[in-house]
């Protein structure tokens, strides 16, 4: 997680999309980066969203993939699900 979010080139400030949360492994790393008001973190499980609120992100409980398609961030870093190939949709 710390590599990919090194690789992204996220500078202090930048708005980050994290699109599949789960319970922050790299979430954490990009409010280290960005700053946490910065990182937009979108979880289905509201037991991993209580731990990313705590982490003081800005989290959207919900399927990020229901969002309508429409630019806000800078950057995206993810670990996409791949069960029944998530990932694909």
């Amino acid at each position: 997680a710390r590599e990919a979010v090194a690789l992204a080139g996220i500078k202090p400030g930048m708005i980050v999309l994290e699109p599949s949360a789960g319970r922050g492994a790299i979430a954490k790393h990009l409010a280290a980066a960005a700053g946490p008001q910065n990182v937009h973190a979108y979880e289905l499980l509201p037991e991993h969203a209580k731990v990313l609120r705590s982490m003081d992100l800005v989290v959207h409980e919900g399927d990020f993939l229901a969002r309508p398609a429409e630019p806000f961030a800078d950057v995206c870093v993810m670990n996409p699900p791949f069960g029944q190939q998530a990932d694909m949709k």
